[in-house]
Order: C-alpha cells, then sequence, then structure tokens
C-alpha cells in the first residue's frame, strides 16, 4: 500500500470509527429515527451542515474540496477529541496539511552546537535528537546508560531508529505497556509515511518496520489512528520502576527532540 491508499485507508477507518462510537445516540446530537442504530452518513452530513456527497467521498477517503470549517463540522459531530483533529486533518489533507505543514528535512545529519547543549542540559533525564525518519543523529550520555542500543556511535550498519528500537528486546525489557508502546509507533510511522510521501528515508523506515511481523500486522489493520499516549510505565538499572512522561518537539526542519522525564507524582520502586 502506497502513501496515498494508506491515507485513504486510516482516514476511512477514523471516520467510520467514530461515526460507529455514536450508539446509542448522544444527547442533543438532532439525528433522526432509532436511538439505538448507528447514525448514516446522511444523519452525519445534515447535523454537520454539508452535503451527502461531500462526506461520502470524505469518509470512503477521497481527495474533496477542503473547507476547514466543513471539517470542523464533521469534527464536532462525530465528537472527534480535539487532540485527535490535527490527525484528521492531515489525513483529510495529506501532504498538503496546513496544521502538519511538511516540513524540509535538512540533507545532512550535522547536529548543531547548540542542539548537543539542549541534549546535555536535559540530563539526568535521557533526551534523543531524531531525523524527521526518527533515524537517531545524537542522545546524551543518559541515553546511553539506559538504553544501550540505542547508542548512535555503535551501530556499523547505519543510526539506530526509535520506533525500528521498539520492536527489539531492549524495548520489550523496558516498557511495561509494551503493547501500547508498539501500536503508538506503527501509528507514528503511518503518519510520518503518509506526511513525508515518498521520501526515501521515510520509506526505508517503512521497510524496517514491515520486517518485524508484529509491526507488520499492525501496520496492515490500519486501526484507528490516535495520539500516542505520552505516559509510560518503564524498567531501568539507572531509576528502577517508574512512572515516566515522554516530551516531543518537531522543529521545522523535521527533526524531533525526545525526552523523558519522571511523572511528577511517581515515586521509583
Amino acid at each position: 500500500m502506497d502513501h496515498e491508499g494508506l491515507r485513504r485507508a486510516l482516514l476511512h477507518r477514523m471516520l467510520i470509527g467514530y461515526r460507529t462510537r455514536l450508539v446509542p445516540a448522544v444527547p442533543g446530537l438532532g439525528f433522526a429515527g432509532a436511538a439505538n442504530r448507528v447514525p448514516r452518513q446522511e444523519d452525519v452530513a445534515g447535523r454537520a451542515r454539508v452535503s451527502l456527497r461531500w462526506y461520502g467521498h470524505l469518509e470512503r477517503g477521497d481527495r474533496v474540496a477542503f473547507d476547514p470549517h466543513r471539517l470542523a463540522r464533521v469534527a464536532d459531530t462525530l465528537r472527534v477529541p480535539h487532540r485527535e483533529r490535527g490527525l484528521l486533518h492531515l489525513l483529510a489533507t495529506g501532504p498538503d496539511s496546513t496544521v502538519f505543514p511538511r516540513p524540509v528535512p535538512r540533507p545532512d545529519p550535522d547536529v548543531s552546537h547548540d542542539d548537543r547543549e539542549t541534549l546535555c542540559r536535559l540530563s539526568p533525564n535521557p533526551a534523543i535528537l531524531t531525523d524527521h525518519a526518527w533515524n537517531v543523529l545524537a542522545a546524551n550520555d543518559m541515553v546511553f546508560a539506559c538504553f544501550p542500543a540505542l547508542h548512535h556511535r555503535r551501530a556499523p550498519a547505519g543510526p539506530p531508529n526509535v520506533l525500528d528500537w521498539i520492536f527489539g528486546d531492549e524495548a520489550a525489557g523496558t516498557f511495561a505497556d509494551i503493547d501500547a508502546v508498539r501500536r503508538d509507533a506503527v501509528t507514528t510511522a503511518q503518519l510520518t509515511y503518509v506526511r513525508y510521501g515518498d521520501d526515501p528515508t521515510v520509506a526505508a523506515l517503512v521497510r524496517t518496520l514491515l520486517a518485524h511481523p508484529a509491526a507488520a500486522t499492525r501496520w496492515h489493520r490500519c486501526v484507528l489512528p490516535c495520539s500516542p499516549r505520552l505516559r509510560h510505565h518503564v524498567r531501568l538499572r539507572v531509576f528502577g520502576t517508574c512512572e515516566v512522561v515522554f516530551l516531543h518537539h518537531e522543529d521545522t526542519d523535521g527533526r524531533h527532540l525526545l525526552a523523558m522525564l519522571p511523572a511528577v507524582e511517581s515515586r521509583p520502586s
């Protein structure tokens, strides 16, 4: 499935998923008919004040004349959480999204002095800088202490990839909720593929992930896309067992800064 086919499949799954969740009928939606049936496309279109033809094309994943106001009314009608509306916008528009504009990746892997200083200042919290396809460019010493497999200087075949690492043994021994983490990793890879299209670095990431049976199964299911969870329980040699919060910042060139901080109320055990 190419990136456009994936975009269509994920958008279809997202809209169908939220429409079928509106059972029994949510008070105030104003759908006509029995309260225990799944709202029809015409119900959603009427409530959102869009044409049935336009909404039908949207739900099938087709490209439509994009109107952010119409899409917002559809999201309101389907009760799409606000944290997921950026994903809906991205899937409706693909690489042309104005909410998630496609960055222009740097052609070189150089890491600036300021970026390295930022990683150092985040210590003793593990922090990583990756490119737009989640390949590790630099990391602070705490990453190497907690996750040796992510040491970018020890990878003779090229830099390690964060999403690929999640399907390895080290991640399985780190995250208590590894299934949820892997589900989020596949969703992140899918949205990266939708966003960057035929970018060769992203295409290489997709091939690597699909070599993992667990990742391939999740990928082809095209499950309902949702934003990755930020809190996870981890087991670390340095900190013990604790709940952590992941912070993520994307730069204008597509690079990702990831940091893992202990949750405020969490206490290592």
